[in-house]
């Protein structure tokens, strides 16, 4: 008696190719600070005048917050592009090679007119300057 085969709906390939599984959705899950591209040697460097502790406590808060529910509501905390930045903050982007694949930056708002700016590296937030002033891109508001 011949042997019967079921009829074969999906026929898997017999190459073998290794699948890339990303560690995290880049807009999912909750913000990881990095302070390894920090500019230290410029004013957005002096940190100085900035409270640890108080600093400490926002980071705290914002690291329990998801990249899409930052995005979604922008009017405290935003992107910004870089062409609305002042000369200088442009000048400084221009000079570092570590911007070249974005066109944006981050402005975390902390309290009154302090800043913190940084880039999106996928669920990174590359802190790049504190801006106590609020100095980097000055508001149009006043």
């Amino acid at each position: 008696m011949p042997q019967k085969n079921p009829p074969v709906k999906y026929k898997p390939s017999l190459r073998k190719e290794p699948k890339i599984i990303p560690l995290f959705d880049k807009n999912e899950g909750t913000i990881i600070f990095s302070f390894q591209w920090f500019d230290s040697v410029t004013r957005w460097g002096n940190t100085k005048e900035a409270n640890f502790w108080d600093v400490a406590e926002k980071f705290k808060s914002f690291e329990q917050r998801e990249w899409k529910h930052l995005a979604a509501y922008t009017k405290r905390d935003h992107p910004v592009e870089f062409y609305k930045l002042v000369k200088e903050a442009q000048d400084l982007i221009s000079r570092a090679g570590i911007f070249d694949d974005h066109d944006e930056m981050w402005s975390l708002h902390f309290d009154g007119t302090k800043r913190l700016w940084g880039l999106k590296y996928g669920r990174y937030f590359m802190v790049v300057w504190w801006d106590p002033d609020h100095k980097v891109c000055p508001s149009l508001k006043n």
